[in-house]
């Protein structure tokens, strides 16, 4: 059994951003969001203690920024995928510097915890 270091909700909401996130082409979508989150709440352990408070707001932000940023009623983890893509990528393009750094921060990690997977570090292309 391994320790639970991320939050349950700050997990929904990572399982949500990883499904964004994750890197699909054709003949490559490997079904890896489970071993990405596994991943990313073993690495979180390790972050030093501003990004261990500073991740899970940054979630909270991103989860709940839709009543804002988009004027959604639903929140980032209950939208469909096509809304989130979409959403995500508001955050990239946004003009307020704290979004795009903070969906940085967030993507680079999600990215480790997918490149560090053997599957992917095994695939070769053709």
């Amino acid at each position: 059994m391994t320790v639970a270091h991320l939050s349950p909700t700050s997990k929904k909401i990572v399982r949500a951003l990883i499904e964004v996130i994750k890197p699909r082409k054709p003949g490559f979508d490997l079904p890896l969001e489970d071993a990405m989150l596994e991943f990313l709440d073993k690495f979180y352990a390790f972050f030093p203690f501003h990004m261990k408070v500073g991740f899970p707001a940054g979630l909270l932000l991103l989860e709940y920024g839709t009543f804002i940023f988009a004027f959604k009623l639903r929140p980032f983890s209950k939208l469909p995928l096509d809304q989130r893509l979409k959403y995500v990528q508001g955050w990239m393009d946004s003009r307020i510097a704290l979004r795009r750094d903070l969906i940085k921060g967030v993507k680079g990690v999600c990215l480790t915890a997918f490149y560090s997977q053997p599957p992917v570090m095994r695939f070769r292309v053709a």
